[in-house]
């Protein structure tokens, strides 16, 4: 899977509020999490350009991980499948013949105000808020 980094402002505050509520926290915290990744698949398949070869497409292998930790701070993983992700490379950084479409940097760019947006209100749901 090629991936791609998105760093959420104000949610580090946050997830240290949702340490201190325990297993409720991790809870609400990893629904906000993947519901944010839903909205940066979403970008992902409205910006992936689609061939009219008869072959799978990368528009329809998008796909959310479940919510992993890398030393200690969860995230997930948001892109083609393996069955697709290689061509997806080609595509984002181009090749000697054909230029770079780098179609998930501008879904992160694009999507970042939904997903920060999308994981507050999230959060604020669980919480009650």
């Amino acid at each position: 899977m090629v991936k791609s980094s998105l760093e959420v402002d104000g949610m580090e505050a946050i997830r240290k509020k949702i340490v201190e509520l325990g297993r409720k926290g991790s809870r609400i915290q990893n629904e906000a999490i993947k519901q944010g990744g839903q909205i940066l698949a979403g970008a992902m398949q409205k910006e992936v350009p689609v061939s009219d070869i008869d072959h799978a497409h990368i528009k329809e292998d998008i796909v959310v991980s479940n919510v992993k930790r890398i030393k200690g701070v969860p995230h997930v993983q948001v892109g083609p499948s393996k069955e697709t992700a290689w061509r997806a490379h080609f595509i984002e950084f181009g090749t000697v013949n054909m230029p770079p479409n780098p179609f998930m940097l501008r879904s992160v760019r694009l999507s970042k105000e939904s997903v920060q947006g999308k994981m507050f209100s999230e959060v604020k749901k669980g919480l009650g808020l």
